[in-house]
């Protein structure tokens, strides 16, 4: 996925060989890379708030 951010390109990719996402940014010198983190606490509040209950593990 190609976005722009204040006028600068950037790139949203999966790269599998790191099981991760990456946003990517062109620059002079090359290319920036930048690993997307997901937080899990986040997440899981917003599993319980769809789903209205909370998973007993």
């Amino acid at each position: 996925m190609q976005f722009q951010v204040n006028g600068q390109d950037y790139f949203l990719k999966f790269v599998e060989a790191e099981n991760c996402f990456y946003v990517f940014r062109a620059t002079e010198n090359g290319v920036d890379r930048f690993p997307v983190y997901v937080d899990a606490a986040k997440q899981e509040w917003a599993e319980t708030f769809r789903n209205g209950s909370r998973k007993i593990q």
